[in-house]
């Protein structure tokens, strides 16, 4: 089966003034694709992405678009659906118009992630999507929720409790270390959420229940090797505030100033927009935004210090903010 040229817009990614190593991993990459050989095309791959940066800058894009494809369809071949469609991601975050020209030289699967990637990629590059469009699945209201966040009775570290960590104001975080007893554990935790439930007239607690539900989505949904997805950077965003109204993503670019040391500037940047009236607390403007970077060297979905205090104002109040007065 053959794949060269089967990609609109790739057709030209290779060019033979490009520097000859990567050109030449490139090309061996695609031969070992077609001869089923994904391993050793995996290792072709690696080696174009390293040498890219020797290339020409008006050469390093298309030829870091081309890496990112072709990873993405061995990746596909060697049944790791979620490095796919990482890799699809970052190729479309690069070519965003991209189409497949020839569907029936790909996996039936491999073509319908494609075009669900290019469908939304292509909205949120030109006007920003709802979240649930860029991270489908999450159900405030119906889905089960499961107590991820239960703080142990007999436990004196909190550091792995995410409702400790991103809601608890430094009194109850003093107080709690200084507990020792189980019972006043327990009874420490009975108030935490008493606290912070909107209508004690009811045995349910709706700001408990909706709080477990973001932590269990931003665990499956954020989770990068070595960190917890609701301790995230987007993960900390989402369980505190929800949802924004809008998530928008592009390249990273030079203009963003965003210091990239000894590595070429070829990540993301995620724009999360919320309105005010989805804030906990009250601010004089009509919306407020965080960017979220990722690019090698920086990491997955890292939090940029933000532009103008009321956003920096509503993630320190926002944990506090929960407790009824």
């Amino acid at each position: 089966m053959r794949y060269v040229a089967s990609v609109l817009l790739i057709l030209s990614l290779v060019s033979p003034a490009m520097a000859a190593d990567p050109a030449k991993d490139l090309a061996d990459a695609r031969q070992l694709i077609d001869a089923q050989q994904y391993r050793k095309a995996l290792d072709s791959l690696q080696r174009a992405h390293g040498g890219i940066a020797t290339l020409p800058e008006s050469d390093r894009e298309p030829a870091l678009s081309a890496v990112h494809f072709y990873s993405a369809l061995t990746h596909y071949h060697l049944g790791d659906q979620r490095k796919s469609r990482g890799e699809l991601e970052k190729f479309l975050d690069i070519t965003p118009t991209a189409r497949l020209s020839n569907t029936s030289l790909y996996p039936r699967m491999f073509v319908s992630l494609f075009q669900e990637l290019a469908a939304r990629e292509r909205e949120g590059h030109e006007h920003g999507v709802t979240f649930d469009r860029f991270y489908p699945g999450f159900d405030v209201t119906s889905a089960p929720v499961t107590r991820t966040s239960t703080i142990p009775v007999d436990d004196t570290v909190w550091s792995d409790n995410v409702a400790l960590i991103l809601l608890a104001s430094r009194g109850e975080k003093r107080e709690w270390n200084d507990i020792l007893a189980p019972a006043a554990r327990a009874q420490f935790i009975r108030d935490f959420w008493q606290r912070r439930d909107p209508d004690t007239t009811t045995e349910a607690n709706e700001f408990r229940d909706a709080f477990e539900r973001r932590v269990s989505f931003a665990d499956r949904t954020f989770e990068t090797d070595g960190e917890r997805g609701a301790l995230s950077d987007r993960g900390r965003m989402f369980v505190l505030l929800g949802a924004p109204s809008m998530v928008q993503r592009r390249a990273l670019m030079n203009r963003d100033n965003v210091k990239v040391l000894h590595e070429m500037v070829d990540g993301t940047m995620e724009l999360w927009v919320y309105s005010s009236e989805q804030l906990p607390i009250e601010i004089p403007k009509r919306a407020v935004q965080y960017r979220f970077v990722t690019q090698k060297g920086i990491g997955v979905g890292v939090l940029q210090r933000a532009e103008e205090a009321y956003a920096t104002k509503v993630l320190a109040g926002a944990g506090e903010a929960t407790i009824r007065r």
